[in-house]
């Protein structure tokens, strides 16, 4: 019996050290843990309604990436037209803030966009953008 007992110890030992260098290996894998420039930001848009009375507003895609986003007053309608772009619907001349949480990943050439060139046509008031 003592032979069974220091046999399978030994097949033990030898299971654990056949485990260890196939995780090892797997491991040496593993791409490296890195992201493409980003900044988060935090602010506040001041919006003008156009005489069409629509308002966009971007939404996530595989650049921005949107925590948060509301509009004060609230939109009479919201939608999304057959580009995906998204639409908030007031009166015209209706004065709208806009605040936002998001993070922006660097484009293909490496160039972050500022808060303005993201929501274009909007006066934008910072509340400590981060990175």
């Amino acid at each position: 019996m003592l032979g069974n007992a220091r046999r399978s110890t030994t097949q033990r030992r030898g299971w654990f050290a056949l485990v260890g260098m196939v995780a090892a290996a797997a491991c040496s894998t593993v791409p490296g843990h890195s992201y493409p420039p980003f900044a988060d930001h935090d602010v506040t848009l001041e919006f003008t309604v156009q005489d069409s009375g629509q308002l966009p507003v971007p939404t996530t895609s595989t650049t921005l990436h949107l925590h948060s986003l509301g509009a004060e007053p609230p939109p009479t309608r919201e939608w999304y037209d057959a580009n995906g772009q998204r639409w908030f619907g007031y009166a015209p001349g209706t004065r709208v803030l806009v605040r936002t949480r998001y993070r922006l990943y660097a484009d293909a050439n490496g160039a972050l966009l500022t808060p303005g060139e993201v929501f274009r046509g909007g006066l934008v008031h910072a509340h400590g953008d981060t990175r």
